[in-house]
């Protein structure tokens, strides 16, 4: 029984010192960065300014002044009538009021300016990561999440350098009022020490509620924001098939979750909010009883009483002030997984890749085998294909995941399963380390429209140097003449809430000609054509023909009269590339045929 009793004792405090350790684990990580964070080069930056430390703590030490110049008027300057040192003590008291005045609109402006540098240069450094990212990689996670996470930097910044962190800074400097309590009257300094403690622990006790809660507050604004994202791009879909009733039973019902999780925040807030002040409450009360009861005694002088009821009063302020910078600071812990979550979109470090320039479009396949997306289709054909410069192959369109795979190894975005890629010469290993954009163009079958004027669309915000590229490309396809007869021309605006008034078929041309005007060696079109109306898909194909034999053009659609312009023609089959023949090619063969045959008979007749 008693070695029963001995494990039983040694197992609860083996889980004492594990949650010991655990609370101090998080705490101290609580000021640390993000990991991700960590490796960067303005890691540095993210902590607290040593010159707002350095001002904290003169701003509390000044904080002394006031009890002290107290303690002296009760207890030497009434009882002697000492009229010149009250006057010395004064203006010196003035003095550092002014001081701290300073000290305190100094520390403000320094810790902002850290905040924003802060937010500045690591939300650069987010946006550049997420451009330079796998498109896949960001589009597995909705808006709204990538949303909370760009805010989740701003929340960085404020925990490091803004308010919050200031209370949290001026935490460590209540042991300095406590200890010049301590001198002054022991007795005090105990019974305010006790009540903090007991405080100290009821907030700690809260963390954990509060983390779980504001948890819970992220998941569900994350699906509100996704549904009212939805709601906002489909909304024509909706009004059309009259769904308005049961989107807004959707979004009452999700709101009703929201409203009981915020409400319970709210109420954990508030209850932690009442105990701070009755705490505050309760401290001064303490130290007016006791004092007065050790005055009465004769143990302690009234100005010692006024002197503590005043350090009690600032450590208080400073604690208070803390409790409401830890309630912000409990959340850190998720605001710091976001931060991580953003940069491990693109995990690697950054650096400026070198712009290489094909020498030519030519691209040859040598034994390539595709990626598979299951383990059960192991055994690929092997693809040999070999493009000249400037000559257009089509992709009859068959297999959504194998076209898009075909297209990607194509474009050396995704390296093949085995064998060998030249692209201009080069093999697309060798490649992997130099941006090519400027070789090779893609145009998917989705319009990529930004906030802007047409023009600023068509050069991707670059007019000077791009005007003419730009205009050269829209007449190469017949856009130019479409776009004169808008009202404000090159000028309409579009992107944003303004790009639902253009058809889906402008808004494709306008990226088509985008990619041209950048004349690459290599012209990628993943289904561009399909949004395009009989007239533009004509316009197109002419302004295609101009480009033969200076451009690589691969083509991927399901139309015969698109395939019709290319001069080999493909389709995918289990991974296997195959000739296609499109069907009026055949019906034009079979009309050679015929007419031949019947010159044939008529020259014997």
């Amino acid at each position: 029984m008693k070695q029963e009793n001995s494990q039983f004792e040694q197992i609860q405090e083996a889980e004492h010192k594990a949650s010991f350790d655990n609370s101090w684990q998080r705490l101290k990580t609580t000021f640390a960065p993000p990991s991700s964070m960590q490796s960067m080069w303005f890691a540095n930056l993210i902590r607290v300014p040593k010159r707002i430390i350095a001002a904290s703590f003169v701003v509390n030490f000044l904080g002394l002044a006031m009890p002290i110049v107290i303690l002296q008027i009760y207890d030497r300057i009434i009882p002697n009538f000492s009229y010149d040192t009250l006057l010395y003590l004064m203006a010196g008291l003035s003095l550092v009021i002014v001081v701290d005045t300073l000290m305190k609109i100094i520390r403000s402006h320094i810790s902002g300016w850290s905040a924003s540098y802060i937010d500045y240069v690591s939300s650069v450094e987010a946006i550049k990561r997420v451009l330079q990212a796998e498109p896949s990689a960001v589009e597995s996670q909705p808006a709204s999440t990538h949303i909370d996470r760009m805010n989740a930097l701003s929340a960085t910044a404020r925990m490091f350098a803004g308010p919050a962190r200031m209370g949290m800074v001026d935490l460590p400097f209540i042991f300095i009022f406590l200890g010049v309590m301590a001198i002054v009257s022991p007795v005090i300094a105990g019974l305010v020490v006790g009540l903090f403690v007991i405080f100290a622990w009821y907030l700690l006790a809260k963390t954990r509620q509060t983390q779980e809660l504001q948890e819970e507050r992220q998941s569900l604004d994350r699906r509100k924001y996704d549904f009212i994202i939805e709601v906002l791009a489909g909304l024509e879909t909706i009004k059309t098939m009259a769904c308005e009733p049961q989107m807004m039973r959707r979004y009452e019902r999700l709101q009703e979750t929201i409203a009981q999780a915020f409400h319970h925040s709210v109420r954990l807030e508030g209850v932690t909010q009442a105990v701070s002040a009755s705490f505050a409450a309760v401290t001064m009360v303490t130290i007016v009883s006791s004092g007065a009861f050790l005055v009465v005694q004769g143990s302690q002088s009234i100005g010692s009483l006024a002197c503590c009821l005043l350090l009690g009063g600032r450590a208080v302020e400073v604690l208070v002030r803390s409790v409401r910078s830890w309630s912000e600071l409990s959340n850190f812990d998720l605001v710091k997984q976001n931060v991580d979550e953003l940069f491990a979109i693109n995990p690697d470090e950054q650096r400026e890749r070198p712009t290489y320039a094909l020498q030519s479009g030519a691209i040859e396949l040598q034994e390539i085998e595709l990626p598979v997306d299951t383990e059960a289709d192991v055994h690929r054909p092997k693809i040999n294909l070999t493009i000249p410069s400037g000559q257009f192959v089509g992709l009859k369109g068959n297999q959504a995941g194998d076209d898009n795979h075909f297209f990607r190894v194509l474009r050396g975005r995704t390296p093949p399963e085995a064998g060998t890629i030249l692209m201009g010469g080069e093999k697309s290993i060798d490649l992997q380390d130099f941006d090519l954009t400027n070789s090779i163009a893609y145009v998917p079958n989705s319009p990529a429209i930004f906030r802007g004027t047409i023009l600023e669309n068509l050069t991707l915000f670059n007019i000077r140097q791009d005007l003419a590229a730009a205009r050269w490309a829209a007449q190469l396809i017949g856009l130019e003449s479409d776009i004169q007869q808008l009202p404000q021309g090159y000028d309409m605006m579009i992107g944003g809430n303004g790009h639902e008034s253009l058809p889906p078929s402008f808004q494709q041309r306008i990226c088509i000609a985008r990619a041209i005007a950048r004349r690459p060696q290599i012209l990628v079109l993943e289904e561009a054509n399909a949004l395009l109306d009989q007239r533009a898909d004509s316009l197109l194909k002419i302004g295609l023909e101009s480009l033969r034999g200076n451009m690589t053009t691969l083509l991927l659609s399901n139309r015969p009269s698109f395939l019709a312009i290319a001069d080999q023609t493909f389709v995918l089959e289990d991974g296997d590339l195959k000739p296609y023949t499109v069907p009026g090619q055949v019906q034009q063969q079979k009309r050679s045929i015929d007419l031949t045959m019947g010159q044939g008979m008529g020259g014997v007749a």
